[in-house]
């Protein structure tokens, strides 16, 4: 699964999408292992810019074998379905998906689309229900962040803004607000979006607990590097105790010495 959002506006993007998919495709093969081994590759992608022409806020792209006589797709045999536990080819091949966060218009249709308006706006109101929310609002809470995660928190969006501007100041084609269809497909694909996005969120809580555990662990050496340097001065101050003393101890023998000599 690839998971990227894009702020800046790039022609060639779609082609950059098809890059992604290739290369996690063959950088996760093994060389000369069966090529039943490549493994479905979601591309999600989340992009604040106007991305070719369309109203929709939400597409999906898949690689389908449509006979050009007969109209049928290609399914697969029993034993490939067997084999591959997939029905048709285009099962086999990549799936993009695209969400164009700057043509949804705000109204929410269902759960999907309250995580659309948590990317388009940064914010999670107060009746979102949608699964996984809930973990994001968390990783939100900005007052709950270190002092280094608030400013890398505070610079990644003022990076947004930034090239939120200058996406309104190219010359893109205005955006124009689109309808869902609400066809059942469309339904089960938005779902598997909010797993995705689920998924996504559960990620960044991962990391950012590892962090914190990463943080805990060098303020346990720190302290122990403390006390080992308190207990070092505690004994070099015992050790100039006991210099001091001997030296007091040497001095007291040699004059009961001179004493005793006299």
């Amino acid at each position: 699964m690839l998971i990227e959002l894009q702020f800046t506006p790039e022609i060639d993007y779609l082609h950059r999408m098809l890059y992604g998919t290739s290369k996690t495709i063959t950088e996760r093969m093994v060389q000369g292992s069966e090529y039943l081994e490549v493994k479905k590759i979601y591309s999600i992608n989340i992009v604040y810019f106007d991305l070719g022409h369309g109203k929709d806020y939400i597409y999906r792209g898949k690689t389908n074998f449509i006979g050009l006589h007969e109209n049928d797709e290609l399914y697969l045999s029993k034993p490939q379905r067997d084999a591959f536990n997939k029905e048709t080819a285009s099962d086999i091949y990549p799936e993009y998906f695209v969400l164009k966060v700057n043509n949804f218009n705000d109204t929410m249709k269902d759960r999907f689309d309250e995580w659309v308006y948590f990317l388009k706006h940064n914010v999670i109101k107060d009746e979102f229900k949608a699964k996984g929310l809930v973990k994001a609002r968390k990783i939100l809470d900005r007052d709950l962040l270190t002092p280094e995660e608030q400013r890398a928190y505070d610079d990644a969006w003022w990076q947004r803004s930034e090239d939120l501007s200058a996406v309104a100041s190219s010359k893109l084609e205005g955006r124009i607000e689109g309808r869902e269809e609400g066809r059942e497909e469309g339904k089960i694909e938005r779902e598997k979006l909010m797993e995705e996005l689920e998924a996504l969120m559960k990620k960044l809580e991962n990391e950012r607990q590892e962090r914190e555990n990463e943080r805990k662990e060098r303020e346990k050496e720190r302290q122990e590097r403390e006390n080992e340097r308190k207990e070092r001065e505690k004994e070099q101050v015992e050790l100039k105790k006991l210099a001091r003393n001997y030296e007091i101890l040497l001095a007291e023998i040699a004059r009961l010495k001179r004493k005793k000599q006299k």
